[in-house]
């Protein structure tokens, strides 16, 4: 039956001209209304911006699943799978399907017929989207409400469809935005949480101004069709959707200040990665493509009608070379849960056999994007390599037609797209790839065009932990730094083992030098490193040996490898160690899509334990040099029976904390000294494109040039969240750096003018203590020049202080600056800082060219300096609440001070994850330490280590950390240890301790 304010409100919005009189008195529309009033894209709402990846795996130029096939398997789904959450590739992807501004256009451009008609502005801006609307007005906005996606940080945005980007409103913990969640939780009858609420809300004066007195039921048919987009992108992505058509004002008003009768909640929309029993037609070991086409072939279904068919045997170019590849890729081609990330140059993603891949680019916030290559260029280095002339000829050829930075690029690019397609390239494509239905995420690191920045440890680094941040399985990392010594940069090292605790997967290849020395990061414990084989099964010549490659490095074939080449649909056949390492990754991609397939959790460590103790000997008939077979030639079916069969495998902590545990070697690498918990617990490219700094010409190996990429696999992900929404807490040493030869010049002048006048005594900028005074008499000179953080004399930020307080932190940047040129002995010394901040994504350039990301400083709280006597003589002071003398004081600020050295040096970091943050907070706020070190020091005992794990037990919206300090006796071994464990919260800016210091004792370790 008919409410009466529902029949009145049916019959009056059906007809233009019934309700005209009362509808114009309320003042919501009618003639004459300024169309130009309410702009055609909403301006931002937000400082945080977020640039959306775009599609990957569902391309619109052809062999996407058939309309007919995503009609048929659309459904709502409203339970979702809270271990495998939606990523921000997938999430940006269907918004660019569902609703993203495809073109701006005037009312006469779209309606031409209609130009004479006077029923509107002739020049008023309409849009083109991705769905129809009503006159084209598009009164539409989306509000996602964010709880759980990989890559995107939880809390309200405003999505902005013209530039494919997200404005962040609020952060998870605000009262409405949480309210909002548990609405959408109650609409759905409480089966599960939504891991992302799209919130629909209505601009009424972009509708009412053309429509009048229709407008209001237009907008209501208009989340109807928006809607439907939604399912059906969705249901295309393998994700879960599910309209909610409830969504109260209040809460949303209350977060972004929104008037009612201006714009309101008209709708909503839940999504998220649907839990296993809710995927339509899902079969084991099926890809999001697999399960459309499922659907299709149904008997009930016409196969003539929709072109789809049923998975089939694909079969690939190693199937005859390598054994156990037929009988994997039978089994699986790949899960879209297992994220590959490669860290190489920028590949081709327009080829042919990228075209269902689901693949996105993710481009490093350290560099500048570049220019991409033409396809002329690409054009004419292939055929200068196609040529018959002599290789000398042809690399003068090549430098005769290309600036050094553009042929490196070149190189890159080709390199990476050999990678790529090795690994992802599509089923019945000229290049089908070994894992074709795995999520991949590429970062190139070659848009500089510079070996040096490629090979830099300090981007490398940066790209580990940018990988770990993806949410990665396995790390392809192409880069190959050449090294004698084994020995690689702290931060790499740190780098590095973070993602091998994180239970991720690194491959990387050998090299290609003839033994002449090894590459990093391919040498370090934990990578599994990978030699090339020729088809007859002896190893190249050229791929290396030695080192930790003996322990951690397996052969692969690396002869006659089928790429795809970019710009072109020809195919390449390459070898060398560059192309052998990919095919492991995928191999292993398939490996971890095979443990999910089988309901285990993904564990990188037992897939790389078991293929390197599967691995099979050279046979010595047959290989003159045993040794330079590493530990042995992959042996897939031995490795797939001791993962499946015999359910070998340990996990990845245990298999991890056992290699860092093998020897003195090994810890020196990579300062393995970890503590358990307290329950028991140069881009190496092809051969054929071998380049020192220089260029060589494409020979018949692909070599990685000394200190590009080398290939990286990265395991689980299943607890890998160490990254937490750009914050940093770094510690190290105050710098600056005067941007430009203009603004030396400026800054000189104006010294020197300041000299004159008599206000200060030196004009050198350089000149820590003449700028100091300078910048002390001239405050608003402070913002001139580019604050940065150093480590060890490397800046790793550029400091940005923001906000309402940003004059006063300029003025503490300033203290602390003056405080480290002070003597050592005077009590103004400042030895250290630390600085806590908000990364913006931003990059400022240097006066040497180098690129150092930004961090915005918004808290005086936490920015901090010291001197380390100076610190520890005051918290053990405080902790004892006298001044102490005598043997046991000294020894307590002995070993207070040999700690925060150990911080400083040992365990020395960017302070980016939340991690790191807490390992450096405790050095700033070491007074539990002291208790720890106290109560250690009077049983005779000495810090054996320190570590971080997640802790367990944490308040709601919060990122808890749990610091290990374990304590031995250095004399008697067998003497129990004594573990000292605090809390440290990172989820805000500034970390704070949580609770007391806990303590209990353990069985000594020898």
């Amino acid at each position: 039956m008919w409410d009466f304010h529902n029949l009145i409100f049916h019959a009056r919005k059906r007809w233009q001209d019934v309700a005209a009189k009362s509808q114009a008195q309320l003042g919501i529309g009618g003639p004459g209304k300024d169309e130009t009033a309410v702009p055609v894209v909403k301006p931002a709402m937000g400082q945080q911006v977020l640039r959306l990846p775009k599609p990957g795996m569902i391309k619109v130029t052809g062999n996407e699943p058939t309309f007919t096939t995503v009609m048929e398997a659309r459904r709502s789904i409203r339970s979702f799978d809270d271990k495998h959450p939606i990523t921000l590739e997938q999430f940006g992807e269907l918004l660019h399907h569902a609703a993203r501004v495809k073109s701006i256009c005037t009312f006469r451009d779209k309606f031409g017929h209609l130009a004479n008609s006077g029923s509107a502005d002739q020049n008023a801006l309409l849009s083109e989207r991705a769905y129809p609307g009503s006159g084209a007005r598009y009164e539409l906005e989306l509000y996602p409400v964010v709880r759980h996606c990989r890559g995107l940080d939880a809390g309200l945005y405003h999505y902005d469809p013209l530039h494919h980007q997200l404005e962040k409103i609020k952060d998870e913990s605000d009262s409405n935005v949480l309210a909002l969640i548990d609405e959408a939780f109650g609409a759905t009858a409480r089966e599960s949480k939504p891991q992302i609420l799209l919130v629909i809300a209505a601009r009424f004066d972009r509708m009412l101004e053309a429509y009048q007195y229709l407008g209001y039921s237009l907008v209501l048919k208009n989340v109807g069709v928006l809607l439907q987009n939604f399912y059906l992108a969705a249901t295309a992505m393998n994700l879960g959707g599910c309209a909610v058509g409830e969504i109260a004002h209040e809460p949303l008003a209350g977060a972004t200040g929104l008037e009612f009768l201006e714009e309101a909640a008209v709708g909503g929309f839940i999504l998220g990665t649907p839990r296993d029993e809710s995927r339509a037609s899902r079969r084991d070991g099926e890809s999001s493509q697999e399960a459309l086409r499922a659907v299709a072939a149904a008997p009930d279904y016409d196969p003539q009608a929709g072109g789809a068919t049923a998975l089939a045997e694909y079969a690939h170019d190693l199937d005859d070379r390598l054994s156990g590849l037929r009988t994997l890729r039978k089994s699986t081609l790949g899960d879209p849960r297992i994220t590959i990330v490669i860290l190489d140059g920028d590949p081709d993603l327009t080829l042919s056999c990228f075209r269902e891949a689901q693949i996105s680019k993710r481009y490093p916030f350290w560099h500048k994007r570049a220019e991409p290559v033409t396809a002329e260029q690409h054009a004419c280095y292939r055929t200068i390599m196609q040529s018959e002339l002599q290789p000398d000829v042809q690399q003068e050829r090549l430098a005769d037609a290309f600036p050094p930075q553009v042929l490196n690029r070149i190189l890159g690019d080709r390199h990476a797209t050999y990678v790529t397609s090795t690994i992802a390239g599509q089923p019945h494509s000229p290049t089908p790839g070994i894992a074709p239905h795995c999520r991949v995420i590429v970062v190139p690191l070659n848009e500089p065009g510079d070996h040096g920045e490629f090979m830099s440890a300090l981007n490398l680094a940066r790209a580990f932990e940018l990988a770990q941040e993806l949410g990665a399985n396995v790390i392809h990392c192409a880069a190959c730094v050449p090294t004698q010594t084994d020995e690689p940069h702290d931060l790499l090292a740190r780098a590095v083992r973070n993602c091998l605790e994180a239970n991720i997967l690194i491959v990387a290849p050998v090299g290609n030098d003839s033994g002449a020395c090894r590459c990093i990061p391919a040498v370090l414990p934990g990578t599994l490193a990978v030699g090339a084989l020729k088809d007859d099964g002896r190893p190249f010549d050229f791929s290396n040996w030695g080192g930790n490659y003996d322990n951690d490095g397996i052969m692969a074939p690396g002869e006659r490898i089928l790429c795809a080449q970019p710009c072109t649909e020809e195919p390449i056949r390459e070898k060398g160690t560059s192309l052998a390492a990919p095919v492991v990754t995928g191999i292993a991609a398939l490996l971890m899509s095979r443990q999910l397939q089988k309901g285990q959790e993904v564990d990188a460590g037992a897939i790389r334990s078991a293929l390197l103790d599967t691995a099979r000997a050279c046979d010595p008939a047959i290989v003159d040099e045993p040794q330079r077979c590493l530990r042995g030639v992959m042996d897939l079916p031995s490795a797939m029976d001791a993962l499946f069969q015999e359910h070998a495998g340990t996990g990845a902590s245990s298999n991890i904390a056992c290699l860092f545990e093998r020897g003195v070697t090994v810890q020196s690498k990579l300062s393995s000294d970890r503590t358990p918990r307290a329950s028991n617990g140069g881009m190496t490219p092809s051969v054929a494109e071998t380049v020192a700094i220089g260029v060589m010409p494409e020979d018949p190996v692909v070599q990685a040039p000394s200190g590009l990429l080398s290939p990286s696999v990265g395991g689980a992900s299943v607890t890998t969240s160490t990254a937490h929404s750009g914050l940093v807490y770094a510690l190290g040493r105050l710098s600056y750096d005067l941007g430009t030869e203009l603004g030396v010049q400026t800054l000189e002048q104006r010294m020197a003018q300041a000299v004159e006048r008599g206000e200060i005594r030196g004009a050198n900028p350089y000149n820590v203590s003449d700028l100091v005074d300078y910048l002390d008499l001239n405050p608003t000179e402070r913002r001139c020049i580019i604050w940065t953080l150093e480590m060890d004399g490397c800046p790793i930020y550029a400091l940005a202080p923001k906000g309402p307080y940003a004059d006063q932190i300029y003025g503490i940047l300033l203290d602390l600056l003056n405080g480290q040129i002070q003597p050592e002995d005077s009590p103004g010394f400042i030895e250290r800082v630390s600085i806590p901040g908000m990364r913006t994504g931003g990059t400022v350039e240097m006066f040497s060219r180098a690129k150092l990301p930004v961090v915005a400083v918004a808290d005086m709280r936490g920015i901090y300096g010291w001197h380390i006597n100076a610190l520890v003589q005051e918290v053990v002071n405080s902790a004892l609440g006298k001044n102490g003398e005598g043997a046991d004081y000294q020894a307590l600020r002995a070993a207070i001070a040999g700690f925060l050295r150990r911080v400083y040096y040992e365990l020395r970091n960017h302070g980016m994850t939340s991690r790191d943050r807490a390992m450096n907070f405790a050095a700033t706020n070491c007074l539990q330490a002291v208790t720890a070190f106290a109560k250690a020091l009077s049983e005779r005992r000495a810090l054996r280590s320190i570590a971080v794990e997640k802790s367990q037990v944490c308040r709601m919206h919060s990122d808890c950390w749990e610091l290990y300090l374990t304590f031995h006796d250095p004399e008697e071994s067998k003497r129990a240890e004594t573990i000292f464990q605090f809390t440290v919260d990172v989820s805000d800016i500034m970390p704070v301790t949580v609770g007391g210091v806990r303590s209990w004792a353990r069985r000594g370790q020898d």
